[in-house]
This record gives C-alpha cells, structure tokens and sequence, in this order.
C-alpha cells in the first residue's frame, strides 16, 4: 500500500494510507558521487567521540538508545520509544540517524559509530535504500562532507561497556508512558498481519463450513503448504468418499466420465466396482459416476494417514 492508495482494515484497526512507510520513488543520491564520508574499515586509532547505539523489541514495546563517550565521559544520552508496529531495524536505523544527526550539529569533525545491527549498518553503504530512515541518513552524510563518519559493525553482548549501555537505554525505553518517535508503518508489518488475517479467516470458514468434511478430517488446519504430494493421496482426501454396505474398504467416484475414469486410476490399480449416484444419497437424481474400491491396509502397514508429507507411495493392498 503506498501514498496515494485506499485505506484498509487489518481485523478492526484502521490503517491509513498515510501512515504506511512510502517508497523511495526518487533518488537523492549521486552515482557518480556517492556517500563519501562514512568509513567502514575499522581503524586502530579511535576518535576524540564514539557513540553506541541500540534498538530493542520485546513484548513490552520497542525502542532505542544512543549514548555518546568523550573518552570515557558521557556527553550526550538519548532514549526513544517508538510504536509496537515498528520492527527492531527500524529503532536501530533511527539510533543511527539520531547520533549523526547530533553529530552534524556539533563541534567534532570525527566520529566512530558503534552499532550490533548488521543490517542497519550494510544498508548505509546501499545506493538505492528502500527505507526512508536509512536515505536520511545518506542525506545528512553528503550534507557534511568535511566531516568523517566511522560507522562500525560489533557483536552484542560480547563484553562492550558502551554497548552494553546503549542496550540498556533501549530495554529502558519500553518504560515511556507514550511514544516519542512516530515513524511510519513498515509494509512488512502489514504484510505479516495481513496474512495472519487471512489465514484465520480461512480456517474459520474451514472450520464452520458443511461442505468437505472428509478432507475436514484429514487436513483440519489450512495451510498454504501442500499436506502430501501423492497423487493417491490426494485424491483419496479430495473427493467424496462412499463406504459401501459390507465392503472392508473404501469407494472412491471417479472425477471424470466412465470410460476416462478407468484410464485414470489404471495406473494406480485401483478397479471399478459399479456405478453411484454423485452424491451417494437415496432418491438423488445426479448422474451416476464409477466407484472405484480401495482396500484398507493391512493392521502391521503404515496407514494412508500417515504417509502424508512422505515421498514414498503408500503402502495398501489394492483390488
């Protein structure tokens, strides 16, 4: 859903489609002269600042923490709570945006960023960014090119005082009464929960529904995966099914005509035994179709049931 599109409802939220992240539709970044002024390679001489940042995602909320060092004194602390539907890579690229924002601003000409988001710190050095975040921070970098920007990678929880730090500032924020960021909605959040939307709706419908209670029966919970792949397998579980009086096993109608079905199920060894009508009821006017019989397995052979998800061709006595 970009700008300029319809409204939608995920379950009974409203979400309008100003609130959604856009896309970057233009480019503001020159490919010839690309964002010069940030340096990945790590240096053994440190700057006169470093800065650790920090996003967090939990149950409890999300948010970010930034902490700057003069040597080993605290210069400048932020802290920001941001919405439950913004994902953690966004509270790290705004940590990031809001350290070289504080940057910009101040005296120092050199800074050493400390980051434990990969992500974040890869998609800096990306020409064509598709989050808005990090475009605004290639923005600024080219705004100040007499400045230099190190931005480094670093594990988490690896024994970093100042990472530990911004990772408690970012755990702190969840703490925030209201939200002090609003950055726009991710469309992978609205991707995620419209699927999960979906899929409830559909298992609802499966669930309530009177028609397939047989396939009910063996596949009771949707799934865009395919339960098993065998070609006896899914027509057993597909078509209707008719249990003749005192037959051991089960009837299967054939989907197409007579004369087609026999062809089909050929292969299969599976054989006629009469003709039914469609629906199997008493006084049912529909045309009748062929039954097919397929016997039960034998007590110590692995069921048809399952074999689902099995490569292998069910083990059944035909006849």
């Amino acid at each position: 859903m970009n700008q300029g599109e319809k409204s939608i409802y995920i379950g009974n939220r409203y979400v309008s489609a100003q609130d959604v992240e856009p896309k970057n539709l233009k480019f503001h970044i020159n490919p010839v002269y690309p964002t010069t002024n940030i340096n990945y390679e790590q240096s053994f001489i440190p700057s006169e600042v470093c800065a650790f940042t920090d996003g967090s995602k939990t149950e409890d909320g999300v948010g970010m923490g930034v902490i700057v060092y003069r040597g080993s004194t605290p210069v400048w602390i932020e802290v920001c709570r941001l919405h439950t539907y913004n994902t953690v890579f966004q509270a790290e690229a705004l940590a990031i945006l809001k350290t070289i924002s504080w940057f910009r601003d101040s005296n120092y000409n050199t800074i050493d960023i400390y980051s434990d988001s990969q992500s974040s710190v890869t998609a800096t050095a990306v020409l064509y960014p598709k989050s808005p975040l990090i475009l605004e921070i290639q923005n600024i970098c080219n705004m100040m090119p007499e400045k230099t920007i190190n931005l480094y990678w670093i594990k988490a929880h690896v024994g970093f005082f100042g990472n530990e730090v911004a990772d408690t500032l970012a755990g702190a924020a969840h703490e925030i009464a209201i939200c002090t960021e609003n950055i726009k909605i991710p469309k992978s959040y609205l991707k995620i929960n419209l699927k999960q939307e979906i899929m409830s709706k559909w298992q609802r419908d499966w669930d309530s529904d009177e028609k397939g209670r047989f396939t009910y029966d063996i596949c009771t919970k949707v799934s865009l995966d395919m339960p098993f792949r065998n070609p006896i397998l899914i027509y057993f579980a597909t078509v209707r099914v008719f249990d003749p009086a005192g037959s051991p096993g089960l009837a299967l109608p054939a989907v197409v005509s007579m004369d087609g079905g026999l062809d089909l199920l050929h292969p299969f060894n599976i054989y006629p035994i009469g003709c039914k009508s469609a629906c199997g009821s008493a006084g049912c006017t529909a045309p009748a179709v062929p039954i097919y019989y397929l016997a039960k397995p034998q007590p110590r052979e692995r069921t048809w049931k399952n074999q689902r998800g099995k490569k292998t061709l069910l083990s059944l006595t035909l006849v």
